[in-house]
């Protein structure tokens, strides 16, 4: 049996902050049967203590939301623009969660169940969004305590994390994921979640280059030499990153680019730009542990 590693350990002590109140508002009352059409309403779902019955991605959500646990017993629906309406009409949830995006297939889902759009304000960022589908998410619920009490538990956690960072002497940091072929990179900056995180943190985003609403683009990696003094941060997506990695390896310039050379290089467990609060405190927890650890190399050990 394979040992519990310290991102285990902060995967469950993310779900265990973030959830206090599984079993709590609703007591003994059987929880609402609900279809959840997006990532981060079913994250706020499954935070306040009410888990989906089904959801669209929900094999996507196993992989990249370590930190709020999905039981084995929710439906898989496939496409959030395109969800298996039979499995759903099958499933018959007694309501069906959806953003604003699913506007055009709000006819189709009401033949199945009741919908309930949740619509958050336009935002800078996704963080703000993510406190705002708590709230709104948990009174619809009837767990708004809950929520107010998760999104304290959350500044609370932040604020420890930024502590523990506050007396490091930390450069800014590059924030990418590797494309597969080795000559581009995936750079998260403003609008997007996880450049948030790193804002919760006190760190600023080493990346200067123009970015969308949404907060991530594709550029060359020779732009990881725009800012000589700044570490790298590299979203680990498992066995494809581990081998685009040693293909990069091997060529000269990833050898010599600066955080690289200079072994400012961290891998840190990838996390899903669509998440809200919980997604972004486990994130945060993620970085947090990657640059306390001593060395930076390539395993981000």
């Amino acid at each position: 049996m394979r040992r519990p590693s310290r991102r285990d350990a902060l995967a469950l002590a993310g779900a265990a902050l973030l959830a206090p109140s599984i079993g709590g508002a609703a007591g003994t009352d059987a929880p609402p049967r609900i279809a959840a059409l997006e990532l981060d309403i079913a994250e706020a779902m499954l935070a306040l203590g009410v888990a989906p019955v089904a959801m669209a991605e929900a094999a996507r959500f196993r992989a990249l939301f370590p930190g709020t646990p999905l039981p084995a017993a929710c439906a898989e629906l496939g496409a959030s623009w395109e969800p298996n309406l039979e499995r759903l009409q099958h499933i018959a949830p007694a309501r069906i969660l959806a953003s604003s995006d699913r506007l055009m297939l709000v006819r189709q889902l009401r033949r199945i169940a009741p919908v309930t759009v949740i619509a958050t304000q336009e935002t800078d960022g996704r963080r703000q969004r993510g406190v705002e589908l708590l709230r709104l998410i948990g009174r619809d619920l009837g767990r708004a305590a809950d929520a107010d009490a998760i999104l304290a538990s959350a500044d609370a956690r932040l604020a420890a994390l930024r502590r523990r960072l506050a007396g490091r002497d930390l450069p800014p940091v590059f924030l990418v994921s590797l494309v597969d072929g080795g000559t581009h990179l995936e750079f998260y900056g403003a609008g997007c979640l996880l450049d948030d995180a790193l804002r919760a943190l006190g760190l600023r985003n080493a990346c200067t280059l123009p970015m969308p609403a949404y907060g991530w683009s594709i550029a060359g990696i020779e732009h990881l030499a725009d800012l000589p003094a700044a570490a790298l941060l590299v979203l680990d997506f498992g066995a494809p990153t581990r081998r685009t990695l040693r293909r990069l390896e091997t060529g000269a310039l990833w050898r010599r680019l600066p955080p690289v050379a200079a072994g400012r290089m961290h891998l840190v467990r990838a996390a899903s730009v669509w998440g809200g609060v919980p997604t972004l405190v486990t994130f945060a927890g993620e970085v947090t542990a990657a640059l306390e650890a001593p060395g930076g190399d390539a395993d981000g050990r």
